[in-house]
């Protein structure tokens, strides 16, 4: 009997007969729990087209379950304000005060309920995404472009689209930040974004041949470089306006 590739059911191309959904669902799985082996076995084999695909479902969905979190967390909360609310108004010296000191500073002149309006912007969200995988790609290639030297082989890949389709795919761990959303503090949002930048990180290293450490060197640099810019920008504009001031008070 023939022995079967392991690795076979993830070397499906998108038009295969598979099904998109279960593809979607096995290359999320892949990202999520085996990156490097993704970069190496999965990426090339995915088109452009298909990872913003990919990157804008896994996003919406991950901002459907934040939602929901967000939604399940505001509903307990309230519970627990209502129950005190009933106490209160129990004791003599709440007795005389309007009805209206207990409606939420939120929902005071709004068009519509605070969660219709995270519902709309959970509706918007594939516009949000797309708009961040190209300008955080635009970003993340000018930080790869000044770290992959001219010498190594795979400077021909450190392309504008090859890193959008890594930024696309690396949205893939907003699913943690989802998935935890429950935790305090936004502990789950900063696991998540620690699962974003190792993603990312992978993948420049895997794609690009270089080092871990130059790979999360990629996904930082451009911020500090743009943070040291803004800085000195900043700074010539208060020296100006110092200079300034001090010309006319003297």
């Amino acid at each position: 009997m023939e022995n079967q590739n392991p690795s076979s059911e993830i070397k499906i191309t998108p038009d295969s007969n598979l099904g998109i959904f279960k593809l979607l669902y096995q290359d999320t799985l892949k990202v999520l729990t085996e990156p490097v082996s993704f970069y190496k076995t999965r990426f090339d084999q995915m088109s452009f087209n298909y990872s913003l695909v990919f990157g804008l479902v896994v996003s919406w969905f991950a901002a459907f379950l934040d939602w929901i979190t967000r939604a399940v967390k505001h509903e307990s909360l309230m519970d627990g304000f209502l129950k005190i609310k009933n106490q209160l108004h129990s004791l003599p010296i709440w007795k005389d005060l309007p009805a209206d000191i207990w409606a939420q500073g939120d929902n005071v002149n709004a068009l519509m309920p605070t969660w219709g309006l995270e519902g709309l912007r959970m509706l918007i969200n594939p516009f949000h995404s797309l708009f961040t995988f190209f300008v955080y790609g635009i970003i993340f290639w000018l930080g790869a472009t000044l770290l992959v030297s001219k010498s190594n082989p795979t400077k021909g890949a450190v392309t504008i689209t090859n890193v959008i389709k890594i930024t696309a795919i690396a949205s893939s761990a907003s699913i943690i930040s989802s998935i935890l959303g429950f935790l305090p503090f936004g502990f789950g949002k900063f696991l998540g974004l620690i699962y974003y930048t190792t993603i990312l990180t992978l993948g420049f290293s895997e794609r690009f041949q270089i080092s871990r450490l130059r790979g999360l060197a990629v996904v930082f640099l451009p911020t500090f470089v743009t943070i040291m810019v803004a800085s000195c920008f900043i700074g010539v504009i208060v020296a100006i306006f110092a200079g300034l001031v001090t010309t006319l008070f003297h």
